[in-house]
């Protein structure tokens, strides 16, 4: 059974996995092209030119007229 997942870089674009509790570990180890000791530094460098830093970007916080407008539209509060 495969799935059709959206890539988090570009959520147009479905990609097409596996399940990957069926696989075997060297099966995920092929399909992901790295080795069982982990990533060289040239495959480093590489994904981190294609997909960036590992790290979540921050929602900027909301103002206080829009905490205090959320609070009046808010029938809990």
């Amino acid at each position: 059974m495969k799935k059709k997942v959206s890539s988090a870089q570009s959520p147009s674009i479905p990609v097409e996995t596996e399940p990957w509790h069926t696989l075997s570990p060297q099966e995920v180890l092929e399909h992901l092209r790295v080795r069982d000791n982990g990533l060289t530094s040239a495959q480093v460098a590489e994904r981190l030119a294609q997909y960036g830093p590992n790290q979540l970007t921050e929602s900027p916080r909301p103002g206080f007229l829009a905490m205090l407008w959320d609070q009046f539209n808010n029938f809990i509060v």
